[in-house]
């Protein structure tokens, strides 16, 4: 008797990694300007990031761009050049999870003149090993559905798995947890490090595997 089944992993994992994802720009009157004070903004921040203890190669670059600005022309109905270029750079760096040097991180980049548009996620180092979990646990959820489907069926004597397939999807290692730099005022210096100490806890991560199972019983 062949019994299909789908067993599904569920698996909740306490963050152990910050990721911040930092978005650079800047709007100048041409091209040369926008590229070179951007880059310079951009050089700036690196700075602290390496007097926090970080190193340059930290700061991973996911995208860059120079193009013109354009505005809105209501009256044409179409989007119209307005002379200025803006400067796009996004970039990201993980670290262990230490909400000390986040808030550090933090209390820095408010200090700053221009700072850049970031995203902070709380995440886990180790994905082999959560997808190792994830699969363990879903092959024993479907191996207990097959058997208890062979029992019913009075069919004990052997239970061969001959077929398994996953799911298509990706899944994201990130905590639901997350804020912007908007979350947080300026405030007196250290206020950021003692008040995220006391009060603040990433919501662990909710995982989820599901794979299709196809089992042969005699």
């Amino acid at each position: 008797m062949q019994i299909v089944v789908t067993g599904i992993g569920e698996l909740n994992v306490t963050p152990d990694q910050i990721i911040l994802d930092f978005e650079f720009q800047t709007l100048e009157n041409s091209y040369e300007k926008s590229l070179k004070n951007g880059v310079k903004e951009v050089e700036n921040y690196i700075n602290l990031l390496i007097n926090l203890g970080f190193k340059k190669e930290d700061l991973k670059t996911q995208s860059f761009n120079i193009h013109e600005n354009t505005i809105y022309n209501s009256k044409k109905q179409k989007w119209e050049p307005d002379g200025m270029w803006v400067y796009q750079q996004r970039a990201t760096i993980e670290f262990n999870y230490d909400i000390k040097l986040l808030s550090r991180i933090m209390e820095e980049t408010s200090n700053l003149k221009n700072y850049p548009n970031y995203k902070i996620y709380f995440s886990v180092k180790n994905k082999k090993r959560v997808d190792k979990e994830l699969l363990k646990l879903a092959y024993e959820h479907a191996e207990f559905q097959a058997k208890s489907i062979a029992e019913a069926a009075n069919k004990k004597t052997s239970l061969k798995c001959t077929k398994i397939t996953y799911e298509p999807f990706e899944r994201v290692y990130t905590s639901r947890t997350m804020f912007e730099k908007n979350s947080f005022y300026k405030e007196k210096k250290s206020s950021f490090e003692s008040g995220m100490e006391r009060v603040f806890v990433p919501e662990d991560i909710r995982l989820s595997k599901t794979i299709y199972c196809s089992f042969e019983a005699e």
